[in-house]
């Protein structure tokens, strides 16, 4: 019997390429968000190691108290520029993590499509065996009634009928480690191993 051929085996692929470029697409939001939120943690400790600093200074230069005040202030509109962004990348995340769900989505559906073919083709090849082993068994039958009347006529002593071999149904390996193991069995069966 052939082999077995998934025929959307390409659809497959393009769907798990899809899905790792998702992700990939993904991870770069992700990074972005991150990037932002360590920005505005930079920022805050900007703040208050200019605020300690301030402290320190009471009653200094009038200018400097000035240019302090300026510095954290604009350190808190750039924080609050970021907040913005954060939000505006939080919408491009959600969006990117619902284009991955999709993409999975597709190739679980192509999964079990390769599965549910996968288990009709070994079906069909158990059934072309079974059919094979029942050719057999009749062939068999046939060939020892035919020998047998031709034998009873010639002599005068009957003998006895040879009761045809039926073969015994094959197991049937539930994963690969059983197949393995029978494959392993027939082997040391046939070269007469222990």
């Amino acid at each position: 019997m052939k082999k077995f051929k998934f025929k959307l085996e390409t659809v497959q692929n393009l769907r798990k390429k899809k899905v790792e470029e998702e992700i990939r697409k993904l991870s770069i939001v992700v990074g972005q968000v991150n990037k932002l939120s360590n920005e505005i943690q930079e920022n805050n400790s900007a703040i208050n190691k200019t605020i300690e600093n301030f402290e320190n200074i009471v009653g200094e230069d009038i200018n400097y108290l000035r240019i302090v005040d300026n510095y954290v202030k604009l350190l808190n509109v750039k924080n609050e520029q970021l907040k913005i962004e954060i939000q505006e990348q939080n919408e491009n995340l959600n969006n990117a993590i619902q284009k991955v769900i999709e993409a999975r989505k597709e190739e679980k559906i192509i999964e079990i499509l390769r599965e549910k073919k996968y288990k009709e083709y070994y079906d069909r090849i158990l059934r072309y065996e079974r059919s094979e082993e029942d050719e057999a068994n009749l062939r068999e039958v046939v060939e020892d009634k035919r020998g047998l009347r031709h034998e009873t006529v010639e002599t005068t002593q009957p003998k006895i009928p040879r009761v045809p071999k039926f073969y015994k149904k094959k197991h049937v390996p539930a994963n690969e480690y059983e197949k393995v193991m029978e494959y392993y069995e027939s082997l040391k069966k046939l070269y007469g191993g222990k």
